[in-house]
């Protein structure tokens, strides 16, 4: 869990729940990843499939 999430870690823990779930992946596959939309920073769990990387949206990276 991201430390800017330590005091939501439940809902943390529900977002990424519902991002394999979404993702239809193990969680033994996938890595977190952020990336910046718009000037603002987001989790993304991405993996790969045969040749393309997938990425499945997470949260924003500040959980306020």
């Amino acid at each position: 869990m991201p430390e800017e999430w330590d005091d939501d870690e439940d809902d943390w823990d529900e977002k990424i729940d519902d991002a394999y779930d979404k993702a239809e992946i193990p969680r033994s596959k996938g890595t977190l990843t952020v990336k910046t939309i718009d000037g603002r920073e987001y989790y993304y769990l991405q993996w790969r499939e045969g040749e393309k990387v997938r990425s499945q949206y997470v949260a924003p990276v500040s959980s306020a």
